[in-house]
């Protein structure tokens, strides 16, 4: 019995062979496709975990729904009705306030937490003695602490035992005033309850987080139950401190009593006497006649005149005088004694009763000593008053979860990272699309004559693209497992890391990514999978003889182009090989044009914030912008009022924006364009990220609101440092419907000492606005350095592959330039120059197109996928290293080139010869 034999696929020998010839090739793809997917997945997986753990925080660690602070200390009862009438629960988190080594570094310092908050430990372990203190982490990290150090608090030294990260301070905002955290002059701690008590108590604040007890279902049921609180409260709070201030009015009142009722003894004596020399005067002059009036009185017609007015005033405003008002205290209302109008009013109607008792005093009708004594009694009383606030409980701060900056901050700036990101994934995968056209031509190039005679031995087209999609498919296939590995290791570990290095977050888990996965490999290697079938089956349509002959294009022959006969040998051989190459030769360009976006792109961040961050300085409105939270006027006449509100964006291609809304005079000294009456100007970053001209209406919202306005704008106003509009102060108040003297702030160029620190919100200098391009500059080097040395690797790759490529297209030409005597240096000159030049000037030429790609890249994705505002500037440095990067990465290619140049065989200018 014959037992059947199963033929091997010839072909499968090929693959060995295949793979060793075009190692270059295959290791160069291999390389590309592990930094792509290792380095974007990386970010993917990592960000994605990094906002997971934000998910988990407000569970694991029971975050606060928002924290209130007060003066002093309220009584249970207050507490207790602030929970009862918002149905909520309180935590107290007193904290105090101390300086770290005597460093001017502030620590916040809280006792232990075991309810809402709840501490996560980095390293080492909790306090457990009173002279132990947890730092947190990256503040211990900025400024060199070490468990296991001593630090000072108030001269006092305490062993730090751990670091920690506290949920509620994932970014180190001190104030949620702030524009930007500062994790190196503003730390947390935890001490034990004795340890908290050790240190000082002159800088402790009476804190409170709360928690709703049914949990909010978006941020719009956070602002509709944060506001109903804040009301709440407001009503809460002047119910207790009403009865505190009343007290003091009313033991005014009992101390005056006794010279009030002497007063009224006197005034009813001098009324008597005068209505008696009064009335005696008239019979004797008659009515109307002011100097007969004057005579009989014995006095001038001047003081008859004043003590007529007088008395007539006086007759008119008796309820603001009255004596008898003073019997009882008045009725306190805490928006008046805010307003200090209780003083004001009791002022106003002491000097009504002296003016009617300097008129008397001045005719000499009546002896006014003793009023005038009980009169300066009762004044001085009143000007020595002042009502003792100690006790008076007033909010210090409030802040909802949704709005707090220490929590929220982390979360959003992950999740606007991303945009960058997926913009430079989007390029490399135009990228991979174009590489893989490449090198499958290319394959089809060189073997030309193995497909043609393949085809003549009856292998069908279908057995011939399995073939040439193998090799590829399985190098892509083990790349993106490579890439995948490094991708949940090493850069996903690199990327954390850039997050952990700025905020201080808790642990997480690294979590599976299916985004990642389908955007870094499943697509690329779809792409590869169909570009490879695309091209392959297009090439395979040329007949076998054709394909023998090496006659693989499907035009007739081109004519040729005729060159000078005077030109030098050397010159038409090198233009000849630029015409035979075109298609190559662009292809290389293109190839440039797209590496060189990825160079530039991963390098321009570092300058662009160094000159935003000049740009900001240059259109800086004021040395000092007093944001405040009372009306309170200034003396100093430099400063200029305006009025100031925050509004959102409503374009729906854009993220919401926050839109700053001044109200500025109409001869403001600060913004010195002219507004015209009911039209805006907006900031040139405004108009820069949405498009906006002259003539435009821009309809803008109120956050968590219905509410709409649309303003007609008339220009643009130098101002790159934040998303501003400008209006007319009258315009302002008329549309938010405002009353004639409001404002919110000031703009001044010198500190305005006078005005009190709890009258005012935030004061906004230089450093407040470059902190958000400082900031910015540390979060955004970790990541762009990843992607910067990405596109290097990837210029280097596209270099060498489509250099080769010509060089192989070309093996036939540089074969018989052997036969005829050229030596290898010689050859190199003829190829290696004309490449030479086509590189230098492909780099020039790709600049302005870079330029303009990265334009509308900025603008059609990257702006409608971030808030707030980033110029599109470009240094030339970033051109000039884009140019020496791919001359240097040429250069290497070119060596690697003539080497090839020196192994082609003699004998490859005799195959493929036409039949």
């Amino acid at each position: 019995m014959v037992r059947s034999i199963k033929m091997q696929n010839p072909l499968n020998k090929r693959f060995k062979r295949d793979l060793k010839s075009d190692a270059g090739k295959y290791i160069a793809i291999f390389l590309f496709i592990v930094f792509f997917i290792g380095a974007a997945s990386g970010f993917l997986v990592a960000d994605n975990s990094v906002l997971a753990m934000f998910d988990d925080v407000a569970t694991k660690y029971n975050i606060e729904d928002g924290h209130i602070s007060f003066n002093v200390q309220p009584d249970k009862s207050m507490l207790s009705e602030i929970e009862k009438q918002n149905d909520l629960k309180l935590f107290e988190l007193n904290y105090k306030e101390e300086d770290i080594n005597n460093l001017g570094k502030t620590l916040r310092i809280y006792k232990q937490r075991q309810e809402v908050n709840t501490v996560c430990l980095m390293s080492g372990k909790m306090p457990s003695a009173k002279n132990q203190v947890a730092l947190d982490r990256t503040f211990a990290k900025n400024n060199n602490i070490n468990v296991g150090d001593k630090v000072s608090i108030r001269g006092k030294k305490y062993l730090v035992c751990g670091m920690v990260a506290l949920p509620d301070y994932s970014a180190l905002f001190k104030s949620n005033a702030d524009m930007m955290f500062d994790a190196v002059g503003f730390g947390v701690a935890i001490m034990t309850d004795g340890g908290y008590d050790t240190v000082s108590s002159a800088h402790e604040t009476v804190n409170y987080a709360w928690k709703y007890n049914k949990a909010t279902i978006d941020e719009s049921d956070e602002n509709t139950k944060s506001e109903s609180l804040m009301k709440s409260l407001e009503k809460i709070i002047k119910k207790y401190d009403e009865p505190i201030v009343q007290n003091q009015v009313d033991a005014l009142y009992d101390d005056a009593k006794p010279y009030i009722k002497r007063l009224k003894s006197e005034f009813e004596i001098a009324e008597k006497e005068l209505e008696s020399k009064y009335f005696t005067a008239i019979r004797n002059a008659g009515i109307g006649n002011d100097s007969k009036m004057a005579k009989e009185l014995g006095i001038t017609t001047k003081q008859y005149t004043n003590l007529k007015n007088v008395l007539e005033d006086a007759e008119k405003n008796q309820d603001d005088w009255d004596v008898d008002s003073f019997d009882t205290a008045p009725k306190i209302n805490l928006d008046d004694y805010k307003t200090d109008n209780s003083s004001t009013d009791f002022d106003d109607a002491l000097n009504e009763i002296y003016k009617i008792v300097d008129a008397v005093s001045d005719a000499k009708l009546y002896n006014c000593t003793q009023i005038y004594k009980d009169l300066s009694a009762v004044k001085k009383l009143v000007n020595n008053f002042e009502i003792n606030d100690s006790n008076v409980i007033t909010i210090k701060d409030y802040s909802a979860k949704y709005t707090n900056k220490s929590i929220i901050y982390a979360q959003e700036d992950g999740g606007s990272d991303k945009a960058s990101v997926m913009l430079m994934i989007y390029l490399i995968m135009i990228v991979v699309a174009f590489l893989f056209s490449v090198t499958t031509s290319n394959t089809i190039t060189k073997e030309a004559n193995a497909i043609g005679t393949l085809r003549a031995m009856g292998y069908s087209k279908a057995q011939l693209i399995r073939h040439y999609m193998f090799l590829p498919t399985v190098v892509t296939i083990i790349g993106a497992i490579v890439g995948n590995i490094l991708g949940y290791t090493a850069f996903q570990k690199a990327f954390v890391g850039v997050y952990y290095s700025n905020y201080s977050l808790t642990t997480y888990k690294t979590l599976w990514n299916m985004q990642a996965f389908l955007e870094t490999t499943i697509v690329p290697f779809i792409l590869t999978l169909i570009i490879n079938f695309l091209v392959l089956s297009k090439k395979l349509k040329i007949s076998p003889l054709n394909f023998i002959r090496g006659q693989l294009k499907q035009s007739g022959q081109k004519n040729i182009i005729k060159l000078p006969k005077k030109m030098p040998f050397f010159s038409k051989f090198r233009l000849r090989i630029l015409f035979q190459n075109i298609p190559s030769y662009l292809t290389m360009f293109f190839g440039i044009i797209l590496a060189g976006t990825l160079v530039v792109f991963g390098s321009m961040f570092a300058p662009l914030l160094d000159d935003y961050s000049n740009v900001v300085k240059q259109s800086q409105i004021s040395k000092y912008q007093y944001i405040m939270i009372n009306e309170k006027d200034t003396e100093n006449t430099k400063a200029e009022k305006f009025c100031l509100t925050s509004l959102q964006t409503t374009d729906k291609k854009f993220m919401n924006d926050d839109v700053s809304v001044y109200g500025v005079s109409n001869r403001s000294e600060f913004i010195t364009s002219s507004i015209p009456t009911g039209e805006v100007l907006v900031s040139s970053a405004m108009a820069d990220k949405f498009g906006i001209s002259s003539g435009d209406e821009v309809t803008l919202k109120e956050e968590y609101k219905d509410k709409t306005y649309t303003f007609k704008v008339s220009g643009t106003y130098k101002y790159d440092a934040g998303i501003t509009v400008f209006m007319n102060r009258a315009d302002y108040l008329k549309t938010f419907n405002e009353s004639s003297d409001y404002f919110t702030g000031y703009f001044s160029n010198e500190k305005l000492n006078d005005l009190d620190p709890d009258d005012i919100a935030t004061v906004i200098t230089e450093k407040d606005l470059t902190k958000v391009v400082t900031q910015m500059q540390v979060s955004m080097s970790e990541f762009v350095k990843v992607f910067k040395g990405l596109g290097v690797l990837i210029f280097l790759l596209i270099m060498y592959i489509l250099t080769k490529q010509i060089i192989e297209k070309n093996s036939k030409s540089v074969s018989m330039t052997k036969i005829l005597g050229f030596s290898d240096i010689e050859i190199g000159k003829l190829y290696i120059v004309i490449t030479s030049i086509v590189v230098v000037l492909s780099l020039a030429l790709s600049i302005p197109i870079i330029s303009l790609l990265l334009r509308w890249c900025f603008k059609s994705y990257l702006y409608t996928q971030m808030t707030g505002y980033i110029p599109y500037i470009i240094s030339n440095n970033c051109y000039i290293t884009m140019f020496v990067l791919g001359v240097i990465s040429y250069t290497l290619v070119s060596i690697m080139m003539l080497i090839k140049i020196k192994k082609t065989p003699l004998g490859e200018a005799l195959k493929n010869q036409t039949l």
